[in-house]
């Protein structure tokens, strides 16, 4: 049997054909294995550089950065009216409800008048005071508070006159007594001078015998007469006189104790005029209260009292208002675990439940409070209370409004690590729980 040469090179090409087959097939799994180490690497590197925020999540709802507003009454009453509704807004110094309160009106009414009555009664004594003939009331409306005044002036003004009329009067009476003391002691000096001078002959006449014992005895009595007169005259002149004075100091003390009283009771009449003015403020405010009148412009959230005719309590709050004008805040709780992490000035990123979140995305703002202590929630597991202040105070959110009470979600940024941190965190805190041993 012969080889079968002409079959070697056709074989050799087979072979050479399988064996570049075969390096082609190893050729294909190692450029993948490249590959994919070069992918792994470069995730390492990204994962290694690229930052992840690192939050703390917290629920909570939007509300005014001030509380609502509740509207009471402080003394109560019958309720007259109730002018709003809940979720009705309202201006500030808008009538809310009204009521009744007729004692409150009265006491008011008694001490206007008593006021009037007062302010007369000071404008009547300033006018006594003064030594004034006339009051002026014209700047009173009670006309009679005026005239009970008026006749009390003119009364006093009168018995004053009168009392000085009589002091007058005796005035002149002892000043004409007086002209007539020194009108008769000028002629008693006179038939005096003229008694001596007879004596003085009667004597001489004894002396020749022309007169006798008798007449110069009856001339001496006389003398003697006329100079006890005389005497009696001058005693009586400084006591006149006296009488004279006293009298006009008598008519001057009248005035000035008719002075005198009035200013005492002028500042009697000036205290109690104080005191009522004060009452009667009290009742105005009083009698201004029986409108309750909204204190902030805002929504009406609760109306206690809907009954027409209703009694309220002294204190009882009748309407709630949320302000409108107030600034809102997202108010959150915290788990007491993430309260190490917490300061103000953080930046938070807010998700509201009202708005979708892959359709409006999240608004902006900062962390503003973190309460001092926890507090206990309707379950009593421990919270602390932080707030969140919008970003330029917005009150609306892509176009949308906020308002209070819609549910957020409060994203607070507390720093920030690698994806690669992140990723190898479960591993680093099982090694560190491994390896420790509580003794």
């Amino acid at each position: 049997m012969t080889p079968d040469f002409p079959n070697i090179p056709q074989r050799l090409a087979n072979r050479h054909r399988q064996q570049a087959d075969l390096l082609q097939e190893l050729r294909t799994p190692r450029h993948w294995v490249v590959l994919i180490t070069v992918m792994v690497v470069l995730l390492i590197v990204w994962a290694a550089w690229a930052p992840v925020r690192m939050v703390v999540r917290a629920e909570g709802r939007v509300i005014p950065s001030t509380h609502s507003q509740v509207v009471q009454h402080l003394e109560g009453g019958v309720v007259l009216s109730i002018d709003v509704a809940e979720g009705e807004f309202v201006q500030k110094g808008d009538v809310l409800a009204r009521i009744s309160d007729v004692q409150g009106a009265s006491q008011m009414g008694e001490r206007r008048v008593r006021e009037q009555a007062l302010l007369a009664r000071v404008l009547r004594l300033k006018a006594e005071a003064s030594g004034s003939a006339i009051a002026d009331f014209h700047a009173l409306d009670a006309s009679d508070a005026i005239r009970a005044e008026r006749e009390a002036f003119l009364a006093r003004r009168q018995r004053l006159e009168q009392d000085q009329r009589v002091t007058t009067e005796q005035v002149a009476q002892k000043r004409s007594e007086l002209a007539e003391l020194m009108a008769r002691r000028s002629n008693l000096a006179a038939e005096l001078e003229l008694a001596q001078r007879q004596q003085q002959i009667s004597n001489e006449m004894m002396q020749r015998e022309a007169a006798s014992k008798l007449e110069v005895l009856d001339a001496q009595a006389k003398v003697q007469r006329l100079r006890t007169m005389l005497s009696d005259a001058d005693t009586s002149l400084p006591r006149l006189k006296a009488a004279i004075a006293e009298a006009e100091g008598r008519s001057r003390e009248l005035e000035s104790r008719f002075r005198a009283e009035a200013r005492t009771d002028l500042t009697a009449a000036q205290t109690d005029l104080q005191r009522v003015q004060e009452e009667l403020k009290a009742s105005s405010d009083r009698v201004e209260r029986t409108e309750l009148r909204a204190p902030v412009s805002g929504i009406v959230n609760r109306v206690n009292v809907t009954t027409i005719g209703g009694v309220i309590r002294p204190g009882d709050a009748v309407v709630e208002i949320t302000p409108s004008d107030e600034h809102i805040v997202v108010e959150a709780r915290v788990r007491p675990a993430d309260r190490a992490e917490l300061h103000p000035g953080l930046p938070v990123y807010v998700r509201l439940s009202a708005y979708d979140y892959a359709s409006f995305g999240t608004t902006q703002g900062r962390l503003t409070e973190v309460s001092a202590d926890t507090m206990p929630d309707e379950k009593g597991e421990r919270f602390y209370r932080v707030r969140v202040g919008l970003d330029g105070n917005q009150r609306a959110f892509a176009g949308r409004p906020i308002v209070p009470g819609m549910v957020a979600t409060a994203d607070i940024v507390v720093g920030s690590r690698t994806v690669l941190a992140y990723l190898i965190s479960p591993l680093t805190r099982f090694a560190r729980a491994a390896l420790s041993e509580p003794r």
